[in-house]
């Protein structure tokens, strides 16, 4: 494994150090050489380089904390679990995800796409072989006349690529897809059985004694947890976005806007001086401007929705006026994660009585309820 310009843990404060890899963040506390990981990167590639790196400083691995079952934060956990023989914990709702990723809701959205652009693709080429086919009809020499040779490469066969040939072989399932003219690719985590759950109510014991808290930081997606080292060093998950992030994608993908908006008060409420996101730096001392940014940024969301729904609408019709306001480019990804989260603020305004519904002409339309 090339170790070039691979990133290392960095200490924060006492025992407690992160890393920042390509994809996200994770957290390591350690004590007498004994030590516990909140959350557990990307790949397996990422594992792999986490195990080289506590293994050399003869750091025993007793247990992994998962905040939530999203790929770039569970997706090393099989990996890590199996090689340095640890526990692993998730809450009871994130559970069930990380035992069987097939379950998430986000990979379920990204086969989706993956399965609408292998359509479209399917499409495009039935019709490049069809305008193939009439052109050569139409260049086909009259009657008597030699045909040309043609001069094209052959496609390569079994022949070409023996079995276990020269191309790459992958570790995980790989989604991929277009976005922003960009190939992406998803990871599909391995199953992994989760050896206890996590309770907001109850800290985390090591076998040391020392106590990590579990902190509901539900939003984002339900049951997702921060983690409190002994050094008071939060790790918040994705309860925050960057600044840069959310001037990138201004709608943040939310399961629950009302939980999102109640994490949010927990942040603010915090007496805690050193918090560490799954996106971005650390941030230090306090964490009051980026939780204020996001509040206003549900806000604008909500008010957006709630103009646009001045006239009935359906929920394809608001998804394209959002994404209108807010200069989101329309691509099948942004469509299928921003009407799941468009769908969690409708609803929450709908048990605010902010909204209503009608159904006609075997459609379902929203409205603003006038005060």
């Amino acid at each position: 494994m090339n170790t070039e310009n691979r990133p290392t843990f960095r200490r924060i404060k006492g025992s407690t150090s992160y890393l920042a890899l390509e994809h996200s963040n994770l957290g390591l506390y350690v004590y007498k050489k004994r030590g516990v990981l909140i959350d557990s990167g990307y790949t397996e590639e990422d594992a792999l380089w986490i195990a080289e790196l506590l293994e050399g400083e003869a750091i025993r691995l007793e247990a992994i904390i998962n905040t939530h079952a999203h790929p770039d934060n569970s997706g090393g956990s099989s990996y890590l679990k199996k090689r340095m023989g640890c526990k692993l914990y998730a809450t009871s709702i994130q559970r069930p995800f990380i035992e069987n990723p097939s379950r998430s809701n986000y990979l379920a959205m990204v086969q989706a796409v993956v399965d609408k652009e292998k359509e479209e693709s399917e499409g495009q080429r039935k019709r490049a072989l069809l305008k193939a086919e009439n052109m050569k009809k139409e260049a086909a020499p009259a009657e008597g006349e030699e045909a040309a040779p043609d001069n094209v490469e052959a496609s390569p066969t079994e022949a070409d690529h023996p079995e276990g040939g020269t191309e790459d072989l992958k570790a995980e399932p790989i989604l991929e897809f277009i976005e922003n003219d960009h190939k992406r690719s998803v990871i599909k985590p391995k199953p992994c059985q989760v050896d206890g759950n996590l309770d907001p109510k109850k800290p985390f014991l090591m076998s040391s004694g020392k106590q990590l808290q579990i902190v509901d930081l539900s939003g984002h997606v339900m049951g997702m947890c921060g983690v409190v080292t002994p050094d008071d060093v939060f790790f918040i998950g994705d309860s925050l976005y960057t600044f840069d992030e959310l001037s990138d994608k201004p709608i943040p993908y939310l399961e629950s806007v009302e939980q999102f908006k109640k994490s949010l008060d927990v942040l603010l409420a915090t007496q805690y001086s050193n918090f560490v996101p799954t996106h971005g730096k650390p941030l230090e001392f306090s964490i009051n401007s980026e939780v204020l940014f996001h509040k206003r940024q549900i806000e604008m969301i909500e008010e957006a929705i709630l103009l646009h729904l001045q006239m009935p609408r359906t929920r394809e019709e608001l998804v394209a006026l959002i994404f209108a306001t807010f200069g989101i480019e329309q691509t099948i990804p942004n469509f299928y994660m921003m009407s799941s989260t468009i769908v969690s603020f409708l609803n929450h305004l709908k048990r605010d009585r902010r909204v209503a519904i009608i159904h006609e002409d075997g459609k379902t339309r929203w409205f603003t309820k006038q005060k």
